[in-house]
């Protein structure tokens, strides 16, 4: 398999504040008139021939996306739908969802979005190919206030140096802070990067705001990624080449007392006939790659280590609540990823009964575990 991962680091900064050139980077969206489009971010659908884009108004007017092949004229136009977000402290936005259709593995698209005589600048994307080589970055925990890697990310973006993101969780921290604000800025800042390269994401703790009365409303509220019937854009799959990714909710289970445990039991039930359904097709897709928030090992000691209850029950199960590792070693699942420790560790081929292999990588019994926080 012809695949780069990039799990992005950074050397924690003494000071507490922003670098220069992380000022420079930060955009101020109350400069943005309010019935223009901003934010925009792209995101894979369950099918290769697809693009989905989301995008923020402040004021409620008719949007679309017009898009066509690079170095042609013909544009095609989708209208958006709308939604109206109230978030929890009652500011509105209106978030806008169009997919592009029948796009060429392989090939660049440039679009825009908004309405005519208030489009966005003008985007390009390639449609991801049916085969590797990939470029792709993951990443979780980078915020905005002291996200010292998004000039970094930023540049990159610029050269084109990647193919997917794949976020673990707590983004901007946080996106429902400062009456949403946080997030408009982390979504503004970053748009050179996310409105090119599809952004896929789990939630992570602090996108849950249990504290606020809220139930993970603004992350729900401002993603588009692949629907399993449950709207929520907490656990999903999606196909690149040979790879089966898988997404989930460890927030499930670290915050039941909070919302229940019907949806621990939605995701679980959902993941074993996914990856059933992955194992049978692993002649065209061999790998199968997962990522979620909280890691099951970690290295670190500190108070949300991986010697947590809440780790347990994500790993273990308890209280009648089914835990993952033992599926994900039972269906085969190769790599999984997460965030949460603001570190970066990976781990050999893992079991629950943990024996010395002479060859770890050779057929390996268990999946890699790979630490990839503190962007």
């Amino acid at each position: 398999l012809l695949l780069l991962i990039l799990s992005l680091q950074w050397t924690t900064v003494i000071s507490h504040s922003p670098s220069p050139a992380l000022l420079a980077a930060i955009v101020d969206t109350d400069q943005i008139p309010a019935d223009m489009p901003q934010q925009v971010h792209i995101a894979v659908t369950k099918k290769n021939t697809e693009m989905s884009a989301t995008w923020v108004t402040f004021e409620d007017v008719p949007q679309q996306l017009e898009f066509r092949k690079v170095f042609t004229t013909k544009t095609k136009i989708v209208p958006a739908a709308t939604t109206k977000f109230v978030n929890m402290d009652g500011w509105v936005r209106y978030v806008h969802r169009a997919v592009m259709t029948n796009l060429s593995p392989g090939e660049s698209y440039a679009y825009q979005v908004g309405r005519p005589g208030y489009l966005s600048k003008e985007f390009v994307f390639k449609q991801l190919p049916l085969q590797p080589p990939y470029n792709i970055l993951v990443f979780g925990d980078l915020g905005v206030s002291n996200g010292e890697s998004i000039p970094s990310l930023l540049q990159e973006a610029a050269n084109k140096s990647f193919d997917l993101l794949v976020n673990v969780g707590d983004a901007a921290y946080n996106l429902f802070s400062n009456n949403g604000q946080t997030g408009d800025e982390y979504f503004a800042t970053l748009e050179p990067l996310f409105a090119t390269v599809p952004y896929m994401v789990v939630a992570g703790n602090h996108e849950a705001e249990k504290d606020t009365n809220g139930n993970f409303t603004t992350y729900r509220n401002s993603f588009t990624m692949p629907d399993e019937g449950y709207g929520d854009n907490q656990f999903y799959s999606f196909d690149v080449g040979p790879i089966h990714f898988v997404a989930l909710s460890s927030e499930y289970y670290a915050y039941f007392e909070h919302y229940g445990m019907e949806p621990v039991f939605n995701q679980y039930d959902w993941l074993v006939k996914d990856l059933e359904a992955a194992n049978a097709n692993r002649a065209a897709r061999p790998w199968i790659i997962s990522f979620l928030h909280r890691p099951f090992y970690c290295s670190n000691i500190d108070a949300v280590d991986c010697h947590t209850f809440d780790t347990h029950l994500v790993r273990d199960g308890g209280l009648s609540m089914p835990g993952l590792e033992s599926l994900f070693i039972e269906q085969g699942v190769d790599i999984a990823f997460s965030g949460h420790e603001h570190s970066y560790e990976r781990f050999y081929p893992r079991t629950q009964t943990p024996d010395y292999v002479p060859e770890p990588y050779h057929n390996p019994a268990g999946p890699i575990y790979i630490v990839s926080g503190a962007a």
